[in-house]
């Protein structure tokens, strides 16, 4: 295995050759031990994966015929709250919570109020004991094992080794006796160098040393975390996962409806009915595509759909196409298919004054190209709600008074 020198940190390691002599060796120290030369040569490689993944993703809609996927709407299923027997519910809580926690300080709370922040058990406002969104999803999925007699597992997923949430979630979980579940586990997702666009690391230095620009590994790392716990997942006896995001509340009914419509599907996505499709859209669009006798779902981004794609039809009730919620519910054995490809996101900052350069990782989207009989749930808007700023915190825990759940305490 060869060792990092000063030869090659010169040459993937930005600015190496202005440091001094001192930080040199420290930086070698800390890459040696920390980020093995063999270990930046598969994360280079797999950015390089990435980056022609992007490109080939442009040209996804070339040659082929779209479709409008199957769909589902939950006027359309009668659900069974035994259908959540053999289900494992899985939370992702691993987001560092950079727009809320900004949008905070910029409402005048500082930033020693929001010691120990994470947005998935950030208070929402008016809820007992200062429980966030996540606290009340565990308190639901207690209360709907308690209620149906169904012992449901649940894992969380938090940020990678070190990261606050990865830090603070597990605390959390021992303090309230894992909130009255049977089984809950907290798991935490991998992470990535974040290169610049030349490949090279980004070495930062804090009051506690230095470090290598990192980023955990996109919306797909949760799930290649629970790779790992197969063995646990079948030992549990379950055959089907629920995805929910931890940083959302949702409707208790929603959860009964995805677990129903999951039976009939490897992989269900769950979107949202689109009644106008313009141009400004921002956000994944689910679409079949077929070429060469051969069907496959994918979750495209806005930047990839094309005019044909906004123009397509429901068949029967002339809606637009679904948009991506970020909830999949999907058949444990879709786990075994193989790995998630790697993903380039748009350029994202690294540090200031660098420029932007794209992070590397898993998209959750591409979940359903795995999947043999794929299928799309869609929900009306007022059946969850997700935290993204300051300002999305009254609205979505207003969503949970509706529902009671700011009861459940």
């Amino acid at each position: 295995m060869e060792n990092w020198t000063k030869d090659l940190a010169n040459k993937w390691v930005l600015d190496f050759e202005d440091f001094s002599d001192e930080k040199k060796q420290i930086v070698l120290e800390y890459l040696n031990d920390k980020i093995p030369h063999s270990e930046y040569l598969s994360q280079n490689k797999k950015r390089k994966d990435a980056l022609g993944v992007l490109e080939e993703s442009r040209k996804v809609l070339s040659d082929v015929k779209q479709v409008f996927p199957p769909c589902l709407s939950k006027s359309e299923i009668e659900f069974k709250h035994s259908d959540l027997e053999g289900c494992l519910i899985f939370l992702t809580a691993g987001g560092d919570g950079e727009r809320l926690k900004q949008s905070l300080i910029d409402q005048g709370i500082s930033e020693e109020e929001l010691s120990g922040f994470t947005k998935a058990t950030f208070p929402l406002p008016d809820y007992p004991n200062q429980y966030g969104a996540l606290q009340v999803n565990l308190m639901l999925i207690a209360q709907i094992s308690k209620k149906h007699s169904i012992n449901i597992p649940v894992i969380v997923s938090t940020g990678p080794e070190g990261s606050q949430t990865a830090e603070l979630i597990p605390q959390i979980m021992k303090e309230n006796n894992d909130f009255g579940l049977k089984f809950l586990k907290v798991i935490q997702q991998g992470e990535r160098l974040h290169l610049t666009n030349e490949s090279k690391i980004v070495i930062k230095e804090t009051d506690n040393g230095f470090i290598a620009a990192v980023n955990p590994d996109e919306t797909g790392g949760p799930i290649m975390s629970l790779k790992n716990e197969l063995d646990l997942i079948r030992k549990l006896a379950v055959n089907r996962v629920i995805l929910l995001q931890a940083t959302g509340l949702y409707d208790p009914d929603t959860i009964f409806y995805i677990a129903t419509a999951a039976k009939h599907h490897d992989c269900l996505t769950i979107g949202v009915t689109r009644q106008q499709f313009p141009e400004s859209d921002p956000y994944g669009t689910m679409l079949l595509i077929e070429k060469d006798q051969k069907k496959q779902m994918l979750i495209l981004e806005s930047q990839v759909i094309n005019t044909q794609t906004r123009q397509l039809r429901h068949p029967h009730n002339n809606s637009f196409l679904p948009y991506n919620t970020g909830i999949y519910a999907f058949d444990v054995e879709l786990l075994q298919k193989g790995d998630l490809p790697n993903y380039a996101s748009p350029a994202k900052e690294i540090a200031p004054g660098i420029p932007p350069a794209p992070k590397v990782g898993y998209a959750a989207t591409d979940l359903p190209t795995f999947a043999n009989n794929p299928g799309v749930l869609t929900l009306d808007p007022e059946s969850f709600a997700v935290i993204k700023n300051a300002d999305s915190l009254a609205h979505v825990a207003k969503l949970g008074q509706k529902y009671g759940l700011d009861k459940l305490f």
